[in-house]
């Protein structure tokens, strides 16, 4: 009877592990970095700047007029419709992307330094991608805030 109880205790902490590294901080979030792979389509951007709370200017577009292309090897690349044509640019050594805890991070080179942008991941499917960008700082005790919300869809694997 003791074996079974010691055996039926191991069983109990073995599930409770399982189930607790289940629940970890590793979890993605929304999707996975294997959804992001493709080329996507901008349907539509909002954007807005705030001055102490106050906005100080918007922007909404809907327009088709920009792509992003998420590869598999971690790189990415940027085009713009120009002349009825995708003008891709091609990615610099240092325009990677990794995406973990539903956070898109798109690393460049920008005047010879590394920069990054993080994205929030809303929304991932096999076809809608709808990601947020948030900044805010202070400046000469003015608190300056940036918005924008960027939502594509898939054209492409």
């Amino acid at each position: 009877m003791k074996k079974f109880k010691l055996l039926f205790l191991l069983g109990l902490l073995s599930v409770m592990a399982l189930s607790i590294s289940a629940c970890s901080d590793d979890d993605e979030g929304v999707g996975s970095a294997s959804d992001l792979v493709g080329v996507w389509e901008l349907v539509s951007y909002e954007y807005w700047e705030k001055e102490d709370g106050e906005i100080t200017y918007e922007r909404v577009e809907n327009d088709r007029d920009e792509r992003i292309e998420f590869k598999a090897d971690g790189t990415w690349r940027e085009a713009w419709m120009y002349n009825g044509k995708w003008d891709w640019f091609d990615e610099e050594e240092g325009d990677t992307w990794n995406y973990k805890n539903g956070t898109i991070i798109r690393s460049f080179i920008e005047d010879g330094r590394i920069c990054s942008d993080e994205f929030h991941v809303k929304e991932l499917t096999a076809t809608n991608l709808v990601v947020e960008w948030y900044e805010k700082e202070t400046y000469d005790g003015v608190v300056y805030e940036e918005w924008e919300r960027y939502e594509y869809r898939k054209v492409s694997d």
